[in-house]
């Protein structure tokens, strides 16, 4: 190996350290050593569901693959040319490996307490030499056509996805990372190798690892699994996705006990800096905390007036390249459409009066101690790297920008990103519902 460059990077106040490697032609690799029972290990690829248009490498044009083909490249991607189930290869190593796919990324990792060097090479060469046969593709397309019957028959699901759907006009988030059922009957085995060849190579990767590893043994295993390009990123389609909402309301039936609801606030006014944009998102952890949390007012004024009775689920959704970011607020309620204008008039008077700097205070050490407490897990660790990685940034600046941020800084995030008409509700009902209170 030449040219080999190893950097560290160390935080005083946390006490950790880990390196970043970097090799001609070579993925991005992150070591995080860690004196832990078990070592975590993972690649991620940057492509998820969104990456449905872009121009292959040596094309001049762009090319669109049907909605899903992103997961199910994932799921294909743990069967060998012999036919043989990789999942079965890693367990016999006492490697517990698994995978998943989001809108821009799909991540292979797994955990072991042994065998670490060939599981971690089994996992490179499952990534590098994929094998898609038409009988695969074929059983595989019955497989994940399931899959989707029973996202559409939860109704979780469904009120999340009806939600996407009535934010966004254009822009692929809208559309189930698995795709539909029509859209993966014209996934084949060529157009897997396409999107392969263009999205699992190497300056499209990175690969973390975070436990018991020594950093130039992990050099050499990624060296000798992974060929070297000097081929760039792929170039992937900016859909220009209008600012407003594609619709306020939308509304589903199915078999539930009582309905449950999604809120959605939409944001396409996102900065080009990645610093900006992680200070934006320890931010947003603060308010989701302060404005939904189970200790907060808000939700203390829902339930006092019987409006819901369980905790909400909150969740603030973006990625780091960009082009979209919304934050979504789920629960159930008898009467979904009051809590939905509760909660706008909540925000409202919020952004009226100000941020309580006290309530702030108490958001920003709960965040802190969240990342503070994610170094404890070799998993959380190595999966809290993707997005640092991705950006370009040092994992130790979350702390550093958590430390930093001012509740004047969360008033300024609150009137820019909740806008009142920017607000959308998603409910999923009682096929007889009438939106009526009803004792619970």
């Amino acid at each position: 190996m030449t040219e080999k460059h190893i950097t560290w990077f160390e935080s005083a106040t946390l006490g950790e350290r880990y390196c970043r490697i970097t090799l001609p032609g070579l993925p991005a690799i992150y070591v995080f050593p860690k004196d832990l029972t078990n070592t975590h290990a993972l690649a991620a690829i940057k492509y998820g569901s969104i990456d449905r248009r872009f121009r292959p490498h040596g094309r001049k044009d762009y090319i669109e693959v049907p909605d899903g083909v992103a997961h199910f490249l994932e799921h294909r991607m743990f069967t060998d040319k012999d036919g043989r189930d990789v999942f079965e290869r890693f367990a016999a190593l006492g490697a517990d490996a698994n995978a998943y796919t989001s809108y821009d990324r799909t991540i292979y990792h797994f955990n072991c307490t042994e065998n670490f060097e060939t599981a971690f090479g089994l996992l490179l060469q499952m990534l590098t030499h994929p094998y898609f046969s038409a009988e695969l593709v074929e059983r595989e397309q019955g497989i994940i056509a399931q899959e989707i019957g029973m996202y559409e028959d939860d109704p979780g699901d469904v009120c999340y996805q009806n939600l996407l759907s009535a934010m966004y006009h254009i822009h692929p988030v809208r559309v189930n990372v698995c795709g539909t059922v029509e859209s993966i009957s014209r996934i084949t085995p060529e157009l897997l190798y396409d999107c392969h060849s263009t999205f699992y190579s190497a300056p499209n990767m990175v690969v973390i690892l975070c436990g018991r590893v020594d950093p130039e043994s992990v050099a050499r295993i990624v060296a000798e699994n992974i060929p070297a390009t000097e081929a760039g990123e792929p170039r992937r389609f900016w859909y220009e996705e209008p600012a407003e909402v594609a619709g306020r309301r939308v509304t589903a039936r199915r078999q539930v006990s009582k309905p449950v609801f999604a809120i959605g606030v939409k944001n396409t006014d996102i900065s080009p800096d990645q610093t900006t944009r992680l200070k934006e998102q320890l931010l947003h952890r603060i308010l989701n905390h302060m404005i939904f949390a189970a200790s907060g007012e808000l939700y203390n004024s829902l339930y006092d007036q019987g409006l819901i009775t369980a905790p909400l689920a909150y969740s603030y959704e973006a990625v780091p390249s960009g082009g979209f970011s919304h934050v979504v607020v789920t629960g159930a309620a008898w009467l979904p459409d009051e809590v939905f204008r509760r909660t706008q008039e909540y925000i409202s008077a919020l952004r009226t009066r100000g941020i309580d700097k006290a309530d702030f205070e108490r958001g920003r050490r709960v965040l802190l101690s969240r990342i503070i407490s994610q170094y404890d897990s070799t998993e959380r660790t190595a999966h809290a790297m993707i997005d640092s990685a991705f950006r370009g940034l040092d994992i130790f600046d979350e702390q550093l920008l958590a430390e930093e941020l001012t509740s004047e800084d969360a008033e300024v995030l609150l009137r820019k990103f909740y806008k009142d008409d920017k607000f959308v509700l998603s409910v999923v009902c009682p096929p007889k519902h009438t939106n009526q209170r009803k004792d619970n």
